[in-house]
């Protein structure tokens, strides 16, 4: 199997989502692939064990300079046979110029410019486009041909260690939301379930501390309304695993609506627990009325949280076995990463 080199200019000891699935895609190719590198910036700053042959490069400089670095690097350090796996445009127009197999993973819409450089990219064999979504490679956002277009969505961990997790009681019965608070107004969006099930509690994990005070007192007057800021994973963990049901708000504010693939959305699917969530865009793909209580333009969200409360444990039990399959088979790094090596690298 030829040499496999992800590169990225990220810094990802930066605590985003996209250093979490640059991470966890790095474990999951080095377990298919011995012959496997990361080069990147900021590593080891993050104290995470891995099996595989890292470069870190330091943080300082624009994205241009990151760029030239880490390319130079790359070159300093390989012989001529190895494939090339990015998130960086840049980064792949290089290594296509060089041909080398290179696959450039599109996570949004793309822009004018780069637009002009996926037509020059159309013009090599060697480059093909992962996009985290469907609806991402069916757009006019990548005028390459679509025979060398691949999607699939991002995923989670397979393995969860439960001794480690710690059942919560709650006073009320409780619905959850994990994540950023600051994403358009999804997070407002779910204000309507506030009076409406006064004999619910609604938490909200996640967040600056200057969003949740903000947040906080914006829906001072609501009792049964608890922003907790940021917590330890492990924690966050154990209140998916604790409350009632999950909530997932998106709404067109949010810029990612479209083509979205949420990380946290499968870690949902992964808890076990009933979601009502919105499906607008990518996440149609993702979450639909066989796996959870979902609205949308047309599906208000309040008869979307009552059609959860009326449901019986059957179609509960059912909606939760659903996305556990969804999980194990589909949405995970491991087979994300086989898909690739062998979809996509191998399909040359």
């Amino acid at each position: 199997m030829r040499k496999l080199l992800y590169i990225t200019t990220v810094n990802v000891a930066d605590n985003s989502a996209q250093s979490l699935q640059i991470i966890s895609m790095c474990s999951a190719f080095s377990k298919l692939n011995n012959n496997f590198k990361l080069y990147c910036f900021g590593m080891s700053k993050l104290k995470v064990p891995t099996q595989y042959d890292i470069t870190s490069l330091n943080t300082e400089g624009s994205k241009l300079y990151r760029t030239l670095k880490i390319c130079f690097s790359v070159f300093k350090g390989n012989s001529k046979r190895y494939d090339v796996f990015t998130r960086d445009l840049l980064i792949a127009f290089v290594f296509s110029l060089l041909r080398k197999n290179v696959i450039w993973e599109a996570h949004q819409g793309t822009s004018k410019t780069a637009r002009i450089m996926l037509k020059l990219l159309s013009l090599f064999k060697n480059f093909k486009v992962l996009t985290i979504s469907e609806a991402l490679k069916l757009a006019d956002e990548i005028p390459i041909p679509k025979k060398r277009i691949y999607s699939y969505h991002d995923g989670c961990e397979l393995s969860i260690n439960r001794v480690e997790t710690q059942v919560l009681t709650f006073d009320k019965k409780t619905a959850l939301y994990t994540g950023a608070l600051h994403k358009g107004e999804d997070v407002d969006s779910l204000s309507p379930l506030f009076n409406s099930f006064p004999d619910w509690d609604f938490i909200f994990i996640g967040g600056k501390e200057a969003e949740v005070k903000i947040y906080s007192n914006r829906y001072s007057s609501f009792k049964n309304v608890k922003f907790l800021g940021r917590m330890p994973h492990s924690d966050v963990l154990n209140y998916q695993f604790s409350a009632d049901v999950l909530l997932f708000p998106l709404t067109k504010t949010n810029k990612l609506w479209k083509y979205t693939s949420p990380l946290k959305l499968f870690e949902y699917m992964k808890a076990g627990k009933p979601i009502v969530g919105s499906n607008i865009g990518s996440v149609s793909e993702i979450l639909d009325q066989s796996n959870g209580f979902v609205f949308n333009e047309r599906l208000d969200l309040v008869n979307a949280f009552n059609s959860y409360c009326k449901a019986s444990d059957e179609d509960i039990k059912h909606m939760i076995e659903k996305n556990k399959s969804l999980i194990e088979n589909r949405y995970n790094w491991a087979s994300r990463a086989k898909f690739i090596i062998e979809k996509m690298f191998d399909d040359r």
